[in-house]
């Protein structure tokens, strides 16, 4: 019965080693298991971290490429007001000189048209005259 009574003593104190073991081994997978959790959060946190980095850095360039398009367009479009407000001048000038131009013709046609007249009816006379002279002539001859 001894025999049995240690004989089960023996059992029982392996069952309890072969529990420690377990236990010990549980504890050491747990403890390790808590370690892989503790690093992947930091490592978690880390790449967050990274990406709102890289995503505050992306909208600021964004900001900044933006104000730049702003700016390069605005500057356009001064430069394009300037031009056409040159051009607009450039042409009110041509304008302004064609007028003088129409109005210089208009003159000179009506000066020449008078001129015209004016030697028209010289001709009229000196024709009339010459036609008078001739008359008298042929009957001064007759």
């Amino acid at each position: 019965m001894k025999d049995k009574i240690y004989k089960k003593t023996d059992e029982c104190l392996k069952v309890n080693d072969d529990m420690l073991e377990i236990k010990n081994n549980l504890s050491r997978e747990l403890a390790l298991s808590n370690q892989k959790n503790e690093f992947y959060s930091k490592r978690i946190n880390e790449l967050q971290n990274s990406m709102d980095r890289q995503q505050k850095n992306n909208e600021d360039k964004m900001v900044s490429q933006k104000e730049e398009i702003i700016a390069e367009q605005r500057d356009t479009l001064s430069r394009l007001k300037a031009e056409r407000d040159q051009l607009d001048g450039r042409y009110d000038a041509k304008k302004k000189h064609l007028k003088e131009m129409e109005q210089e013709y208009t003159l000179k046609v009506t000066d020449l048209e008078k001129q015209v007249a004016v030697l028209l009816e010289k001709n009229a006379n000196i024709t009339s005259k010459k036609n008078d002279f001739e008359r008298k002539l042929t009957q001064d001859s007759s």
